[in-house]
């Protein structure tokens, strides 16, 4: 047959064997790659590691307090405060030995409680509270404290003692103490005087006991005046310290200046600038004369017994005495009073005749002690000695540039 007679596209063309058995090879090894999976990560033995957890532990909130617990010494006037830190407090208590509460106030947002009231000296305390986190834990607090225990204390009183009173124009202030002040500067700090209107005053301490306040000059009608000694708490001396505050408050009522000179024994009264009123009058003769100055009506009695020998005249003396004397207005501390004097009338007007006092007749008297109110002024002028420097109310005989500088250091 020839060649050009083979029919080429009927013929069949066979790979050679060498050829299949590597296209067999790779087909096994993309289907093993394909079909077999990753192998599982084990613990060392043989197990499967548990998940990680990360959900927090819940936090308990915590309370600070001022002062520390534990702390002794405490200033019954330091305010006691709690706070709470990731929460709110509540049921807050601080009580004393006896289990009274001490008031206080929690703030808006619940997180702070504080005092409102002094605490007690040498006083055992105790705080309780309860804390409730933000996540809600809650936690009971308790702490106790001691205050400090004073080695002396002391207490003013007060003239005037009563509040609401009505006075004159001269009353001054006068605060006396239990026990002497040595650190008048810090004392000082705690005694306070408000006016209304406002006035220019000052204390002056006339003993390391006493203390008195004025105005420059006299009070004017109207005045409001409130005072507060407010030594509690505080040291006003080397281990003295105050026992309680005191307060006192009164109004000044009208202008009553009654003024009498030796020259012409006539008490002539003013009401707010304006003549009233005047009367004959006899005052200390040579041996006993009157004080000049200005004195401060400080007591009234409708009857008064007098005593020459509180004033060291001894009774039995010749002119010594004790009697009965009405519509008795004292004006001194040293014992000088304007009163009736119904044996002397005679004298009123024309001599000296008594042991100090002014003497009028028993209506003048009487008018004197109905019209007159604490702290009214008599100026008295004319007589050979003058008032005593601390005699009770003699404020207005020291001048202002010396009342200023405070008095006993």
């Amino acid at each position: 047959m020839a060649v050009s007679d083979v029919n080429v596209c009927s013929m069949s063309v066979k790979p050679p064997l060498r050829m299949i058995g590597v296209f067999a090879a790779l087909i096994a090894l993309v289907l093993t790659a394909a079909c077999t999976a990753a192998p599982t990560k084990t613990s060392n033995a043989g197990q499967s590691a548990p998940a990680t957890s990360t959900a927090p532990e819940p936090k308990a909130a915590t309370v600070s307090m001022s002062p520390a617990p534990g702390t002794t010494e405490v200033n019954p006037l330091s305010p006691i405060t709690l706070t709470a830190s990731y929460g709110v407090l509540s049921d807050v208590s601080v009580t004393n030995p006896d289990g009274a509460p001490v008031q206080g106030a929690m703030s808006a947002d619940s997180a702070t409680w504080t005092s409102a009231e002094p605490l007690g000296y040498a006083k055992a305390y105790t705080a309780t509270a309860t804390t409730t986190s933000f996540d809600g834990v809650i936690t009971p607090f308790n702490a106790t404290f001691d205050t400090l225990k004073p080695a002396n204390k002391t207490k003013a009183s007060l003239t005037p003692s009563k509040s609401g009173g009505t006075y004159g124009v001269g009353m001054p202030i006068i605060a006396r103490f239990d026990e002497p002040i040595a650190d008048k500067a810090t004392a000082m700090q705690q005694m306070v005087v408000t006016t209304d209107p406002p006035v220019d005053g000052a204390w002056y301490w006339f003993s390391n006991y006493e203390a008195h306040w004025r105005p420059k000059d006299f009070w004017a009608p109207g005045t409001s005046v409130a005072v507060d000694i407010n030594v509690y708490g505080v040291q006003v001396s080397e281990g003295l310290w105050g026992q309680e505050d005191t307060h006192t408050d009164f109004t000044i009522g009208d202008a009553m200046v009654s003024e009498i000179d030796n020259s012409n024994l006539q008490m002539r009264v003013y009401k707010n600038g304006e003549l009233i009123k005047t009367m004959p009058a006899s005052m200390g003769k040579a041996k006993y004369p009157t004080q000049s100055g200005v004195h401060v009506v400080q007591e009234k009695y409708e009857m008064k017994t007098m005593d020459s020998s509180t004033w060291g005249l001894p009774v039995d003396d010749p002119e010594g005495y004790v009697t009965d004397v009405p519509w008795a207005t004292r004006i001194s501390g040293s014992g000088e009073f304007v009163h009736s004097a119904p044996w002397s009338v005679s004298d009123q007007g024309v001599r000296n005749a008594s042991h100090g006092c002014i003497n009028l007749s028993m209506a003048n008297g009487k008018w004197f002690y109905d019209n007159s109110n604490f702290g009214d002024i008599v100026t008295i002028t004319g007589t050979p000695v003058k008032l005593q420097h601390g005699d009770a109310y003699m404020d207005w005989n020291i001048p202002w540039e010396t009342w200023v500088q405070g008095g006993k250091n």
